[in-house]
This record gives structure tokens, C-alpha cells and sequence, in this order.
């Protein structure tokens, strides 16, 4: 939950003149490297540019986006959490 908050605050940060869409690099997106027209028809995205670097996303498009990512980035590195101790705190990380 705590994510999802973050990624609102996120949004709401990039969102400077309140539209409620944002210009999203699309090399940003984990699933960029494959076919960017499969990217663009997959989640509805309005490029911005004839270069097909940044397209306009809104809120919602920009949650699945991000929650992609997320299962993308854990399934290509792995779920499976180290614990790394230190005088300070205890780290957690995916690997």
C-alpha cells in the first residue's frame, strides 16, 4: 500500500502545471526494449514526440505502467529477499 502512495505522490510531483497527465520517457518503462509500438498500443499511449521518446500518460496509465515495472524488475532479479545486517538497521533487498 505504502507503494502505491508513493507512486501518487510521484505523479502528483511530475504533474507541475496540474493537467493530470505527465511527458514519461519511454526508455523508463522496464518493457521498453521490446517493440515500443506493442508499448504504445498496449497501454493506450499518446506519443509526444516523432522520435517515439516520450509519450503523455495520465494517472492511471502511469499506475499500470509503474506496476508493471515493479512485477517486470522482481520476476527479472527475483523475489527472494537478503538481509543484510549493519550497527545501524537491518537491509533488506531483492536480488
Amino acid at each position: 500500500m505504502k507503494d502505491l502512495v508513493n507512486l501518487q505522490s510521484a505523479f502528483m510531483a511530475l504533474d507541475k502545471d496540474e493537467t493530470g497527465r505527465i511527458l514519461y520517457d519511454v526508455k523508463k518503462i522496464a518493457e521498453s526494449k521490446f517493440s515500443i509500438i506493442n508499448l504504445v498500443n498496449k497501454y493506450d499511449l499518446e506519443i509526444k514526440d516523432g522520435n517515439q521518446q516520450q509519450v503523455l500518460i495520465d494517472f492511471s496509465q502511469f499506475m499500470d505502467i509503474m506496476t508493471n515495472n515493479i512485477i517486470y524488475n522482481r520476476q527479472r532479479f527475483g523475489t527472494e529477499a537478503t538481509c543484510y545486517e549493519s550497527d545501524q538497521s537491518n537491509v533488506h533487498c531483492l536480488i
